[in-house]
């Protein structure tokens, strides 16, 4: 019996679904791991390679460490350089353990013509004399393509700002998107001083990087003491200003609490100096609880409390929606009956606190619950 070839169309459609499954929500940086192995082809089989080849490397994700430091890219440089050109999604991790960076480096990452978004993790952990070399290939990449969005996770530890300079400077003109999570340093680090060159001394020095298409920018922090400007940033500066071509007025605000009993105070303040409230379409508030039991259900007190905060900043349809993202940490399961039992205790407690909000306009209020026990699930009340 001869095999049944199937129609190019149905296996496009086919690699597709499983490619993006649906009911399924994918994660905002979810990637696949580069096998370094010059058999893939074969496994994936040669009548499918040319139709599957585009989805299955569009992402992928190279941990440099120090034993296998340069083995995936290797693959790529020696192996299957042709891959490259399907690759739309890199992300790159590595640690204090990377101590060489491979001659062939700079003409491996030149291959990825088609890239679109970047993510470095833990570059700044790496020494400079490994790391700057790596940075400059980066940036040689970066000035040929289009990249759009750029991720910099656990950036911390920098005396200066040249690595960051030099990337962002090589993709500005098409970025559109720009993160930089965990700017971390402890202020009893010691700050490096900050001694202009002679040159500069009597002339006036700006150095400023223009975005155009820059839509979002984030920096996630994650300590207790308020945020303290990087040490490439001299302390004696007075003025600190971030300007772009024209105004920005944000239509979407989303604040995210850890708790709410003890950020009560400090989300009132922040409430109250909302900028641009009058240009605000949505604000959504999200709530994180974290607790060995039920506990960390909100009083109803502090839903009054919340309520009550919020009023005089509802405009008409401007708070859409509440989100209160509660995980229990236990180890038996949550059963059904349980959950509708919560489910009628949090819409009564909810409906009474909430009611002059829903009096006002369009208002909706979530509860997420995130069980880390066997078998745990995400629910949604």
């Amino acid at each position: 019996m001869h095999p049944i070839r199937l129609p190019l169309e149905l296996i496009l459609r086919i690699i597709l679904f499983l490619d993006d499954p649906p009911n399924i929500p994918k994660k905002e940086w979810e990637h696949i791991h580069l096998l370094a192995n010059s058999k893939i082809r074969r496994r994936i089989g040669p009548p499918l390679s040319s139709c599957s080849l585009p989805y299955i490397f569009r992402s992928i994700y190279v941990d440099c460490k120090e034993n296998t430091t340069f083995d995936a890219f290797a693959f790529l440089h020696s192996s299957a350089p042709h891959l490259c050109k399907y690759v739309l999604e890199l992300r790159l991790r590595f640690c204090s353990e990377v101590v060489w960076v491979p001659a062939w480096t700079d003409a491996c990452l030149s291959r990825f013509t088609n890239l679109r978004e970047l993510e470095l993790r833990y570059l700044s952990e790496m020494e400079p004399m490994v790391a700057t070399p790596l940075v400059q290939g980066i940036a040689s990449l970066l000035a040929t393509i289009s990249l759009k969005r750029l991720a910099l996770l656990f950036w911390d530890k920098y005396d200066n700002a040249l690595d960051l300079s030099l990337i962002l400077s090589a993709c500005s003109a098409t970025l559109e998107e720009f993160m930089i999570d965990c700017l971390l340093w402890e202020p009893s680090r010691r700050i490096m001083s900050f001694v202009p060159p002679v040159s500069w001394a009597n002339q006036s020095h700006t150095n400023t990087i223009e975005c155009p298409d820059l839509a979002t920018f984030t920096i996630s922090h994650y300590q207790a003491h308020p945020w303290e400007l990087p040490p490439w940033i001299p302390a004696s500066i007075s003025d600190l200003n971030l300007r772009v071509r024209t105004l920005v007025y944000p239509s979407c605000l989303t604040i995210q609490l850890i708790s709410l009993d003890g950020d009560i105070t400090w989300l009132e303040g922040k409430l109250n100096r909302l900028p641009f409230h009058h240009r605000l379409l949505e604000l959504t508030i999200k709530i994180v609880s974290y607790g060995q039991n039920l506990s960390p259900f909100p009083e109803s007190a502090c839903y009054e409390t919340l309520c009550c905060l919020l009023l005089p900043h509802q405009y008409p349809a401007l708070l859409k929606c509440i989100i209160f993202n509660i995980r229990i940490r236990e180890h038996a399961d949550i059963d059904i009956p349980e959950l509708d039992n919560i489910r009628m205790r949090e819409t009564v407690r909810m409906e009474a606190a909430f009611s002059l909000l829903l009096a006002v306009g369009p208002f909706s209020a979530q509860v997420v619950l995130v069980h880390e026990g066997p078998g745990s699930t995400n629910r949604m009340l």
